[in-house]
Order: structure tokens, then C-alpha cells, then sequence
């Protein structure tokens, strides 16, 4: 009778401990980034698609614009704008494995969808340069435009299962994270 009890206990502890080193059954952390361009792109509507452009990292380590107008930059223009992105949301390349970012660079604005894969020990840094773009864009609009205020302020910053930091912030904030949580999951 001992036995059976002290077997079950540890058969129960065992379980315990597999589906904690398995992430309780969730998704591993990933550990090479996906096409976040492509992802972000495809959560989005159409409207934002043609009025905001996609920097993304490319697979040699190259920024690459896709959506909006990028189709009219060179490849100069384009790796300013990332580099104007990834400023403005306090990120760096050595932050991110992988990431993909949409931000409106007009001051009259609150917009941003951003999927960064952190490297790794470096989650706490993303989410920080996240944070801080939020809390500027509220301070940026708070005494002059009460709608991007509130845009700003319902700003939502989640990190994922799978690793990915996601920060959406725009009026259709909601359904995108919906979709990036199901496209990433």
C-alpha cells in the first residue's frame, strides 16, 4: 500500500516536471525568426498596408521595406527608415534575432505594429524600447490630440509563447493582435 502511494506521488511529480520542461504544453521559444514582414503585413487591413511601410531584418542582416511605399525608395531610403523605426522604438539589431516594424513617423500619429524575435537574455531591452515608445507617444499627444492619446494609451505590448515581443498600436489594435497571436502561434 506504501508502495503504491509513494509510486503514485512520484509518477504525479514526474508529469509535473515534463510538462514544466515542455513549457506546460505550450509552445517553445523559437529560436530563428519567421517572415515577420509577411505576417505583419497579412494581420493588417489593406488601407494600412498602402499607407504604412514594412522594415524588416533580412536573412543576411540587411533591412528590407516592403508595403506602403517602399516601392518608390532606394535601397539607401529604406535603410534609413528602418533605421529611423528602430530608433524611434528604442530597438537595436543586437537586441533582435529577427523583427519586422510599421511605424508612422509623423508626430501627429500614434501607429506602430512591431514583431521582434529578442536574442536571447535581451527580452527585458525590447520590451523596455517598447515601453518607451508608448509612454512617448502618450506624452507627444496628450494636451494636443485627445484621439491619438487614447490611441497611444490602449497600446498593447505583449510578449508571446513563442519568444515574440508584439507591440500594437492603432485603431484596429485589437483584430491585429488577434492575428499575429494566431499567425505566430
Amino acid at each position: 500500500m506504501q508502495h503504491t502511494r509513494i509510486f503514485a506521488i512520484t509518477a504525479a511529480l514526474l508529469c509535473a516536471a515534463a510538462l514544466f520542461l515542455t513549457g506546460c504544453g505550450g509552445a517553445a521559444a523559437r529560436t530563428e525568426p519567421l517572415d515577420y514582414a509577411s505576417i505583419l503585413q497579412q494581420a493588417r487591413p489593406q488601407e494600412e498596408n498602402d499607407a504604412y511601410n514594412i522594415y524588416y531584418a533580412g536573412t543576411d542582416g540587411a533591412v528590407n521595406g516592403t508595403a506602403g511605399f517602399t516601392a518608390d525608395l532606394t535601397a539607401d531610403q529604406i535603410a534609413d527608415g528602418a533605421q529611423a523605426s528602430l530608433d524611434l522604438l528604442g530597438l537595436t539589431p543586437e537586441n533582435c534575432l529577427g523583427w519586422a516594424a510599421s511605424v508612422s513617423q509623423m508626430m501627429t500619429q500614434s501607429y506602430a505594429v512591431v514583431i521582434a524575435l529578442p536574442a536571447e537574455g535581451r527580452t527585458d531591452a525590447v520590451k523596455q524600447g517598447l515601453q518607451d515608445f508608448i509612454q512617448q507617444q502618450m506624452e507627444l499627444q496628450q494636451n494636443y490630440l485627445p484621439d491619438q492619446y487614447a490611441i497611444a494609451k490602449a497600446a498593447q505590448l505583449t510578449t508571446l509563447p513563442t519568444g515574440e515581443v508584439v507591440l500594437v498600436m492603432g485603431p484596429s489594435a485589437d483584430s491585429e493582435l488577434s492575428a499575429l497571436k494566431e499567425a505566430l502561434a
